[in-house]
């Protein structure tokens, strides 16, 4: 019973504050406090149900320890708090006043006191509602770290394509999920979750071997790990790897095994895929440790090293490393262990025969297992090959480099080397991975321009802009004006590209380009200056001007020529070919080199050469004629002349004992050559069209063609510069049988054409030979007899013979100079 105008609320301090307080500082007012109490109990569903319980269970431990204020709540407040606490928590704590006792307004009692008729209870329902709480949160954030963990599970299992399956050995029952189902391709309808289900789809040759472990497994009570085929019903078959636990049951028997499954088949396949590479690639390849221990290889190296992989493998490959050759390959290897890539290292290795093989290595090393991981090429047979290159670069004249992609020096022949000797160049640069490029770039002073041009033009073949490039240049060398050509050519390979780089020396032909350019200027100059018969005809042929150097060439006056048909002062012989000819002209608008005979007003004939062009009105109508020509009178007398003496000469050169070959200044092609020629060489005109062939036929020998061709060019160099005759020149000439033969050349130009003519000297040079044996011995005949004892007869038949083989004045002549 609570007496009225007591207060009902005497509780325990939470947190250093009553709810007494609490409320009392949200409102003043009786009104206000009862409105935020109702206020926060609907609004906040657990934080009250945890207040009220703790206060509860709290309160028989501390209720008379404290001094409670008291405040007063109306029997409406009793009916909220009530209903609020069946509401929400199923309880029906009653919290009321006895109905035999009115409730008055302002009623007051104390919370204590109503609550110790009812201490065995009331803290006891308390301590199960807090107790029920905390294990509804605890399990809710149990189970959602349970979901958490479970979806990331998943998450790995679905990416790794891992199924599970847990087998209860006691029940035979097999679960699988869903996963195992995509693995074996099984639907779950035709699954019936038992040990043999599972073993049906297992390969039959695999059947026996995974039971038996399996068995084995159990009954030691061991995990395991292993892999086996199943057989799809589609009739795939797949290679499955296995990991399975063991659970144990409280008396130490096997009960249980979980375990998962991983489709390792496409895995099986590229490892496979890459065995297969690995032996059979054409490169060489090797997995070895930082210490040079060979832990695998393929079998080409077999054929390279002469021994087995077996023997091989195991061993330590720096002791078949040459011994020039190992400081550099440990080299190497610090440098991969420090994390660098080694690219196109060369080295040699001993093959089982004792010989040495050239090998080039890409590498690259791992940090976490300390392997090295190389692929190599057998090079040496390249490496012959380019010391024969190097041989034949070395018989060139020109200066030849070979470069890489990247413009730095890979060899140089002896012509290079020599002209950088004479020209002040260092070896250092040309060395064998020095850069070309950058040493042109570099260049400074006269030659930079040139140079930069070059290094220009080399950069464009280098990155592949163009396939070639060439230039000519000049400079001053020993106080001379030099000229060369540079011409750069890419030639690609399979693993990267070389360019070849050639200065050739053309001193001469610029010389030889620089006289005729000359000569040409002056001719030139001579025929603009000279005075030009010019005339113009209308589309009729009639004469519409003439100049004065026509009208003095054929001796009329003005008027007597214009308007007047050109045909009026041709010969007859040559109206026919007028005619013909004007109409082709006309259609064509120009003609080149048209020869007729006209007539001189004295009557006598003239051959003449016409050319021109015919002028055209804006709208393309025939305007006039443009013509010049020239007599050639005399010119065409000189060449049937020439053509006569040609005919003579020819006729004389068939009876000379000289070879003569005639060929064209120009372009060096043959006119002609004689019997003698052919005799001396065995070659006919069809077989050395060209001087080029004469070269080659009689000269078979690369050095010494190129010893007699740059003399004979050096001959008739100096030839030009003094304008004699080119100075004879002997040399030894093989024949088209192979014999040999003494032949003294000279040559003569005229009318632009060169006369060669060659004398045989073999068989002056036996005879002269023969002659100073046959005085030799007589001077040891001589020196045998005395004077007296000398037999007359015998200095007769001595003198006779030398007689017959040399004639009567060769024996006077020795004789006399003896």
């Amino acid at each position: 019973m609570m007496p009225s105008g007591r207060s009902i609320m005497q509780l325990p301090l939470i947190h250093g504050r009553s709810v007494d307080s609490i409320l009392s500082g949200m409102a003043t007012s009786e009104r206000e406090k009862r409105e935020n109490f109702r206020f926060l109990c609907p609004s906040t569903r657990l934080f009250p149900a945890l207040l009220l319980s703790g206060l509860c269970v709290c309160y028989p431990l501390g209720a008379k320890a404290y001094s409670i204020q008291k405040h007063t709540i109306s029997q409406a407040g009793y009916h909220e708090a009530n209903k609020f606490l069946d509401e929400w928590f199923s309880v029906p704590l009653y919290l009321q006043i006895s109905a035999a006792e009115p409730f008055e307004s302002h009623a007051e009692t104390t919370f204590g006191e109503y609550i110790s008729g009812h201490r065995l209870w009331l803290p006891l329902l308390s301590a199960i509602i807090l107790l029920l709480s905390t294990s509804i949160l605890i399990v809710f954030y149990l189970n959602r770290r349970l979901r958490i963990n479970r979806a990331r599970l998943d998450l790995a299992l679905s990416a790794g394509g891992i199924g599970v399956w847990d087998l209860d050995l006691e029940k035979d029952r097999l679960i699988w999920d869903d996963r195992m189902f995509e693995i074996f391709g099984v639907d779950r309808k035709d699954f019936d979750e038992t040990y043999s289900s599972g073993l049906k789809y297992l390969h039959p040759a695999d059947l026996e071997k995974s039971s038996r472990e399996f068995i084995d497994r159990c009954n030691s009570n061991e995990s395991f790990k292993t892999s086996y085929r199943i057989k799809r019903p589609d009739g795939q078959v797949r290679h499955i790897a296995v990991y399975g636990k063991v659970v144990e049951s409280a008396r130490g028997k096997a009960q249980r095994v979980i375990g998962c499954n991983q489709d390792i088949t496409d895995r099986l396949r590229n490892e496979q895929a890459l065995d297969s590479f690995f032996e059979q690639s054409t490169n060489l390849h090797l997995i070895a440790g930082l210490d040079g221990t060979i832990q695998r290889m393929n079998t080409g190296w077999e054929a390279v090293l002469g021994q087995t992989t077996e023997e091989l493998e195991g061993s330590r490959f720096f002791d078949l490393v040459h011994p020039d050759d190992l400081d550099a390959t440990v080299h190497e290897m610090i440098r991969l262990s420090a994390g660098e890539s080694v690219d196109r290292f060369e080295n040699r290795y001993r093959h089982s025969n004792g010989e040495y093989r050239t090998i080039e290595w890409a590498s690259v090393a791992t940090a976490e297992d300390g392997l090295v991981f190389a692929a190599a090429k057998d090079i040496t047979d390249r490496k012959r090959a380019e010391q024969l290159a190097q041989a034949a670069l070395d018989a060139l004249s020109a200066n030849i480099a070979i470069l890489d992609h990247e413009g730095r020096f890979l060899a140089v022949n002896r012509m290079w080397k020599s002209f950088a000797e004479k020209n002040g160049s260092a070896p250092e640069s040309y060395a064998v991975g020095s850069s070309y490029l950058s040493f042109c770039k570099a260049a400074v002073g006269d030659d930079a321009e040139e140079a930069n041009r070059f290094a220009d033009g080399l950069q464009s073949v280098l990155s592949g802009e163009t396939s070639s490039f060439s230039m000519e240049y000049s400079f001053v060398l020993e106080e001379e004006l030099v000229w060369f050509v540079v011409n750069v050519t890419a030639f690609p390979e399979e693993d990267d590209s070389r360019i070849v780089v050639a200065h050739t020396d053309i001193t001469a032909r610029k010389r030889a380009e620089f006289a005729e350019k000359e000569s040409q200027e002056r001719y030139r100059a001579l025929y603009e200056n000279a005075p030009i018969c010019y005339q113009s005809l209308r589309e009729d042929g009639t004469i519409l001007d003439v100049n004065p150097a026509w009208l003095r060439h054929l001796g009329y006056e003005h008027e007597e020529v214009v308007e007047k048909w050109f045909g009026d002062f041709l010969h007859p012989d040559s109206l026919p070919d007028f005619k013909a000819n004007f109409s082709k002209f006309k259609g064509c608008g120009h003609i080149d080199g048209i020869d007729y005979l006209v007539l001189h007003k004295a009557g006598n004939v003239c051959r003449i050469r016409i050319e021109g062009c015919i002028g055209y009105h804006p709208d393309g109508r025939f305007k006039q004629t443009y013509c010049v020509f020239q007599d050639i009178t005399e010119q065409y007398e000189a060449i049937e002349a020439l053509r006569r003496s040609e005919q003579e000469f020819r006729m004389l050169a068939e009876t000379l004992p000289l070879g003569i070959y005639f060929s064209r200044t120009e372009d060096q092609v043959c006119d002609y050559l004689n019997p003698a020629f052919t005799e001396i060489t065995g070659y006919t005109m069809a077989e050395v069209p060209a001087v080029d062939k004469v070269f080659q036929k009689i000269y078979p020998d690369a050095e010494y063609r190129d010893s007699v061709r740059d003399e004979w060019r050096r001959r008739v160099a100096a030839s030009d510069e003094s304008g004699q005759g080119v100075e004879p020149l002997e040399t030894e000439v093989t024949r088209k049988d192979g014999s040999s033969r003494t032949v003294e050349w000279g040559q003569v130009r005229v009318g632009g054409k060169e006369y060669i003519f060659g004398r045989d000297l073999t068989e002056q040079k036996k005879a002269r030979s023969a002659m100073e044996e046959y005085t030799r011995s007589l001077e040891r005949f001589n020196r045998a007899s005395t004077g007296r004892e000398l037999r007359m007869v015998e200095l007769k038949e001595e003198i006779n013979s030398l007689r017959r083989k040399l004639g009567q004045d060769e024996i006077y002549t020795i004789c006399k100079r003896k």
